[in-house]
């Protein structure tokens, strides 16, 4: 019976499939727009290429690096329209010669592909891990974390949900929360509660972002040490922002707003994919092993797999009770194809012999 069942499993998974890619990275919703003309019929045209042109931007911009947007290519209306596969309307008022409107576009990832690629900038269509990001504050002699009079809190909690490829998450700040980690265990980077904090929320990327706040004659000056743990790239960054009186919530919202867009633009650099890529020459193939101690242990793998960006096909070579022996198709390097799986809590490694092995993330 045991037999049956393993060869069951083997003949259902002898080649999985690539993952999709996300199509909501190739939907533009909710763009206002607006014009007018002679009549409301006449200007309804012009304000939605308007829309779809807007669209474009901020569908190409989310894709790639902000280096790059002023490389990216100035569409002429022929162009565009190779790159909409179909527009949704709603909210319009139409009165006089004025036509409203927002619009909500949806592109073909293939024609954008091929757009990024021609004009040479590179690109990615991986999702990233969500960052616990913890805002500690320290202003007029207080140190705030979970309290309700900390703007800096409000800031991140707006950057939470912005659909970004690398997403953003605060915790909730309730008692259990505060029990887990005080203002004084933020600020001083205490790894264990920080951990213990992120594990609550299944997560294991954190972000301590330490703001501090001081006054001159004329201004005042934050001072951001955004500390990164995990996620494969533990750094530092050291920034400054400029405010005058006590307008802090714009401040701290733009800095919030700076600073995850520096975070996620660290993302799309290590996710990039290859500019060249294409066509089959640019796939590459890997061995790896799987060790097994149970047959469920497959069936984690497996789904896990399927929801990897940049593999285009798994092959299954053999599958036995000690382990799974797989050749993976991607596209990069070993290095981005280990950053792929790392963000489905998988870790593959080499050896020194040279074999890869590849298993589920172990969580801290």
């Amino acid at each position: 019976m045991r037999r049956s069942l393993l060869a069951i499993i083997f003949a259902l998974s002898a080649i999985l499939p690539a993952a999709a890619a996300d199509v909501s990275l190739y939907t533009v919703a909710g763009v206002p727009v607006e014009a007018t003309a002679e009549n409301a019929a006449a200007a309804r045209t012009p304000a939605i290429a308007s829309g779809e042109k807007r669209a474009a931007q901020i569908m190409l911009r989310r894709l790639t690096q902000s280096s790059d947007y002023g490389r990216l290519p100035a569409l002429s209306d022929t162009e565009l329209q190779t790159l909409v596969r179909g527009i949704e309307i709603n909210d319009e008022r139409i009165g006089g010669n004025r036509y409203n409107a927002k619009v909500t576009v949806n592109f073909n990832a293939a024609a954008v592909r091929n757009l990024l690629r021609n004009a040479g900038i590179p690109f990615t269509e991986a999702t990233a891990k969500p960052i616990l990001v913890v805002p500690v504050l320290d202003i007029d002699g207080r140190r705030l974390l979970w309290e309700d009079s900390n703007p800096w809190r409000d800031a991140w909690a707006q950057r939470a949900s912005d659909g970004a490829l690398q997403p953003i998450s605060v915790a909730l700040g309730d008692a259990q929360d505060a029990q887990t980690l005080d203002a004084t265990a933020a600020a001083s980077v205490d790894e264990a509660k920080l951990r213990a904090l992120a594990s609550r929320y299944q997560l294991s990327d954190i972000a301590v972002a330490a703001a501090s706040i001081k006054r001159n004659p004329s201004n005042w000056v934050m001072q951001v040490n955004v500390t990164r743990l995990g996620g494969g790239s533990d750094a530092t960054m050291v920034l400054s922002y400029n405010g005058q009186g006590d307008n802090y919530q714009a401040v701290m919202d733009e800095a919030a707003r700076d600073i995850a867009g520096r975070l996620e633009d660290r993302w799309k650099q290590a996710a990039a994919m290859p500019v060249a890529t294409g066509g089959s020459n640019d796939r590459q193939k890997l061995a790896a092993t799987v060790p097994l101690t149970a047959i469920g242990d497959w069936l984690v793998v497996r789904d896990r797999l399927a929801r990897v960006s940049g593999l285009s096909r798994v092959d299954v070579h053999s599958l036995t009770k000690t382990d799974a022996q797989l050749i993976l198709t991607y596209t990069g390097d070993p290095q981005r194809l280990a950053l792929m799986l790392s963000q489905r809590d998988l870790t593959l490694e080499q050896g020194p012999d040279g074999y890869w092995t590849l298993k589920p993330t172990v969580k801290r």
